[in-house]
């Protein structure tokens, strides 16, 4: 019926017994028997031992922020950190073992200070003392920090996180003074620029980016106001990308920088259902019924109306002027996103915190995987009769709504701008999560 286009794939779940592949009969004679009981957390743990790579039991943490083996995780972490020397593996292609030079280290001294971020931007905490270690945090311009340490012969310094663990920052990003504090203005939103970073705050007010908002003063995501424009919208790569036609969106709008964070979440809602957890991970495991629920909650305390994307916005926002499969082109290429296949750190894994990959020509970042986002619309299984000017379809079938983008575990095909599937509005997924937008 498709002419060969369906791709077929599986989604599968083994549950919480653990699974053990079994090799040829004298290796199995030969294998010891698995122990009853053993479970996520503790077979996690088992792989960790020995290892001297803080990042590892990082990662253990924010997987099991309460596992049976949290404390010494944390304090695996602060012992590895406050070593006098730590090995820093350089960013750089393996060579053979014979030629291999010695593998540059960095010496950290004690140092205990309070510093705050002198810029209004944002600023990236790194696990390493170099630009090209991953970013396992981040810091916005007057934020207070407190620093633990020094890297000998740099301008590189250690600092504390928020959930205990610890990472590095350049230290001329830092000052001995809290800067003033530029309030945030009474405004709407509407006469910013495209491309200006905002968020909304109580009392009717606009913070625009590197703005610094008055303790106890809430304030939603950061937004990015896109532009008008016409785009054509879908593709012949599925009947349900189809008929490929043109969208007119007449109108400015502003859309979440990131998908919704756990941190922000938990601000709103109080809870995190999230599985992968960690403040800047997007959240997930929620249903499009419970992002309608933070969406209402977010709209009494700001006073505006957010919403879902439709779907014809969150494919122009994708696309971000570009007419290839993805933003960045037609080949996935490596370190562009989170999927299986991705070339990231998190591929296949786990979600990303927002944020770890470039932004697109919009501003916008990981529209292509990380998680999937519910969008507005109802499904229906192609763009026959669908609006073409940037509205929800409200027609087919309301109980399912519309994901976009892709998710951690997703194939590249399922990454493309085009790309779309459907879910009940009550399911729950740890592949589920979203981004708010609001019209200007």
């Amino acid at each position: 019926l498709t002419d060969g286009r369906q791709k077929p794939y599986v989604y599968t779940d083994l549950g919480g017994t653990p699974y053990y592949l079994k090799g040829g009969t004298s290796a199995a004679a030969s294998a010891p028997a698995p122990t009853a009981g053993i479970d996520r957390d503790a077979l996690f743990w088992q792989s960790l031992q020995g290892s001297r790579d803080a990042s590892l039991y990082e990662a253990y943490l924010a997987q099991f922020p309460d596992g049976t083996f949290a404390p010494l995780a944390r304090a695996k972490i602060a012992s590895l950190n406050g070593e006098a020397v730590a090995s820093l593996t350089a960013p750089t292609a393996p060579v053979a073992p014979a030629a291999a030079p010695s593998s540059p280290s960095y010496r950290v001294s004690d140092l205990r200070a309070t510093k705050w971020v002198s810029g209004r931007g944002t600023v990236n905490v790194r696990s390493g003392p170099g630009t090209g270690s991953p970013v396992v945090g981040r810091l916005g311009g007057g934020d207070e920090v407190s620093v633990t340490g020094r890297v000998e012969g740099s301008e590189w310094v250690r600092v504390a996180l928020a959930d205990g663990g610890a990472g590095f920052v350049y230290g001329s990003l830092l000052g001995d003074t809290k800067p003033s504090a530029p309030v945030p203005v009474p405004g709407n939103g509407r006469n910013l620029s495209a491309g200006t970073v905002f968020r909304d705050c109580e009392n009717a007010q606009v913070a625009t980016s590197g703005t610094s908002v008055p303790g106890g003063v809430f304030c939603g995501p950061e937004l990015v106001v896109i532009p008008p424009g016409s785009f054509m919208m879908g593709s012949t790569e599925s009947a349900s990308e189809q008929p490929v036609h043109k969208v007119d969106i007449g109108y400015r709008f502003a859309v979440g920088r990131y998908e919704v964070t756990q941190s922000e979440w938990r601000t709103v809602m109080g809870t995190d259902p999230s599985v992968f957890k960690g403040a800047d991970r997007p959240v997930e495991n929620v249903s499009w019924a419970d992002a309608q629920a933070f969406i209402g909650k977010l709209n009494a305390r700001t006073g505006r109306k957010y919403r879902l994307l439709t779907d014809s916005e969150w494919e122009y926002v994708a696309r971000a002027g570009t007419t290839t499969e993805y933003s960045w082109g037609n080949d996935i290429g490596r370190g562009n996103a989170n999927c299986a296949g991705c070339g990231s750190r998190w591929d296949d894994r786990e979600t990303a915190p927002v944020g770890s990959f470039r932004a697109n020509g919009f501003g916008l970042h990981d529209l292509h995987g990380n998680v999937w986002e519910w969008v507005e619309d109802c499904y229906k299984d192609s763009y026959s009769g669908a609006p073409t000017n940037g509205s929800a379809n409200t027609t087919g079938d309301c109980n399912k709504r519309v994901l976009r983008g892709g998710s951690w575990n997703s194939n590249p095909v399922n990454l493309r701008s085009a790309s779309r599937i459907w879910n009940v509005t009550v399911n729950r997924y740890y592949l589920f999560g979203f981004r708010i937008a609001r019209t200007l």
